[in-house]
C-alpha cells in the first residue's frame, strides 16, 4: 500500500496543469535500529533493519518522490504525541 499509493499520488498529481507540491511523511525508522547511536543527523544514511519492511517501502516512497517531477517536502516523522499519551500506543 505505502508503495503503490504513493506511486499512485505521484502520478496524479503530475498530470495537473499546475502540479501542487507533494508533502510526504515518512519515518525515522528509515534509519534502522538506533539504540547503540540514538541521535539522528540529517547527514546520515538511511540504513533500515533488514526485517523492517515498513522501513524499506518509507525509503523506497522517498525514492521515487525524488525521481518525480514534482515539488516536494519529506518529513521523517519520530512519534506522534500529546499531552496524555503516545498515539501510536493507542492505535494499537
Amino acid at each position: 500500500v505505502n508503495v503503490g499509493g504513493t506511486s499512485n499520488i505521484i502520478k496524479a498529481m503530475e498530470m495537473q496543469p499546475q502540479k501542487p507540491r507533494l508533502v510526504y511523511t515518512s519515518s525515522i525508522a528509515i534509519y534502522g535500529d538506533r539504540r547503540k547511536s540514538p541521535l539522528i543527523r540529517t547527514s546520515d544514511p538511511p540504513n533500515p533493519t533488514i526485517n523492517d519492511e515498513y522501513a524499506k517501502q518509507k525509503l523506497k516512497c522517498e525514492d521515487l518522490i525524488r525521481s518525480s517531477s514534482l515539488k516536494w517536502v519529506i518529513l521523517r516523522l519520530t512519534y506522534i504525541v500529546s499531552p496524555n499519551f503516545i498515539i501510536f500506543h493507542r492505535i494499537c
